[in-house]
């Protein structure tokens, strides 16, 4: 199939343009309409009621960190709830979303009662609908010292990342799945819109599995698939409402540099390859893969530790004065 685009990109260049950007165009509109079918506000499945009480925890906690504080949250905390309650109802396993929901209403009723706002109607709602459900994990503010700051960011940053090149030629060994492990906890402290966290990684291991993949993935020209390692980040669909359509590829950027990042402190190294197959073939690869629909892949990474000596691209970059401008006035 691929030759067969290449010889008529070839023999008809301003025909293939004509049909690309309508196969752009078609393409766009098949991925809205797959995100809008999970966006948030289109149902009450587990992944949507999850995300939805993770964005409120989130809008909480930002609350408590207020150097004036006064009575707040009162519509949040109820739909907290509400959505809770479901969990129950609809007998979902409890999840980090549900225990990161008690957590936060267990902190709203302590800053409550810090200052002294405990006749409150939220309050004592919250308070009842608190009773024998324990909080099982950490949510809420936090005090953070400069000084702790100034002695935990000790690194020549501008040297490590000068130091990592795209890499296509790895050492005749797979990566230990424990390392990998690491650099993806390592990865969690990523940034994501409202700390939703719906970035997941994938690490193919299975060797059929991996061929199969290799037979999907683009641009794999120039690499010793032998001996790479293959790594796919997907975001919940279910993580955003209507209007957040371009941030899965945001956040999953930010959590796939620093996990590229995490390795190459390792001695690891990577390469990052467009992911642009089309729908079809994504829901193939998540059939092979056991992905599930509700997951875009976003991004494909090839990895494996670096050889003695490796030939790579220059790949120069612009001078400072051509990306960064300072706006005055």
């Amino acid at each position: 199939m691929k030759k067969i685009k290449a010889l008529i990109k070839k023999m008809f260049p301003f025909a293939y343009k004509i049909y690309n950007n309508k196969i752009g165009k078609n393409r766009v509109l098949k991925e809205y309409k797959q995100f809008k079918s999970y966006y948030n506000d289109s149902s009450d499945n587990i992944n949507n009621i999850g995300y939805k009480i993770i964005v409120l925890e989130h809008s909480l906690e930002k609350a408590m960190t207020s150097n004036n504080p006064r009575y707040f949250g009162i519509e949040k905390v109820n739909s907290i709830i509400k959505y809770l309650d479901m969990y129950d109802i609809k007998k979902y396993n409890k999840d980090f979303a549900y225990n990161i929901g008690i957590s936060i209403l267990h902190s709203y009723c302590e800053f409550y009662e810090k200052h002294n706002w405990i006749n409150r109607d939220e309050y004592n709602n919250v308070k009842i609908f608190l009773k024998g459900k324990n909080a099982q994990i950490t949510s809420g503010c936090m005090e953070i010292k400069k000084e702790y700051i100034e002695n935990n960011n000790k690194i020549d940053y501008e040297r490590f990342l000068k130091s990592r090149h795209a890499i296509r030629t790895f050492d005749k060994k797979r990566v230990d799945p424990e390392i990998v492990k690491k650099a993806a906890m390592i990865s969690q402290y990523s940034p994501t819109a409202c700390n939703r966290q719906m970035i997941k990684i994938y690490h193919i291991i299975d060797e059929d599995k991996r061929n199969r993949l290799i037979n999907f993935l683009h641009g794999l020209t120039n690499f010793e698939t032998e001996n790479s390692n293959f790594i796919l980040f997907t975001y919940g669909l279910s993580a955003f409402d209507e209007n957040e359509f371009k941030q899965g590829m945001l956040n999953s950027g930010l959590v796939a540099m620093n996990f590229v990042n995490a390795l190459h402190s390792m001695n690891i190294g990577s390469c990052f390859l467009e992911f642009n197959n089309s729908l079809e073939e994504e829901c193939e690869i998540k059939k092979i893969l056991n992905i599930p629909s509700n997951e875009k892949i976003a991004i494909s990474l090839v990895i494996g530790y670096y050889p003695q000596k490796a030939i790579i691209p220059c790949s120069t970059r612009k001078s400072i004065n051509e990306v960064y401008k300072e706006i005055n006035d």
